[in-house]
């Protein structure tokens, strides 16, 4: 078994590329690298039209947001397994590493 660390270049510029990363049980210290941030980002963006629809506008006045109707909160527990959420054996942190 290698003990070398693997050094991952956190100032590069390189394209995101999925396979290297999602479901890799990746792990890097300190500070995210900059295409992962990045790409991380647009996958969490709301696209325009959609906000649209679903975020008060920012130009609204205070007073009219403050009337605004919220949704019905549920006092409703949804119970699932943590491993309901991950698609690929291995992605949990504290599960077994094959590498």
């Amino acid at each position: 078994m290698d003990s070398k660390k693997t050094v991952i270049d956190l100032t590069s510029a390189t394209k995101f590329n999925e396979a290297e990363w999602i479901g890799c049980g990746r792990v890097y210290d300190n500070k995210i690298p900059v295409t992962v941030e990045e790409a991380k980002d647009r996958a969490f963006a709301i696209p325009i039209p959609a906000s649209q629809h679903v975020l008060p506008s920012p130009a609204m006045p205070i007073t009219q947001f403050l009337d605004l109707q919220l949704p019905v909160l549920s006092s409703q527990f949804i119970m699932t397994k943590v491993h309901a959420w991950f698609s690929k054996p291995g992605a949990l942190p504290w599960s077994k590493r094959t590498s």
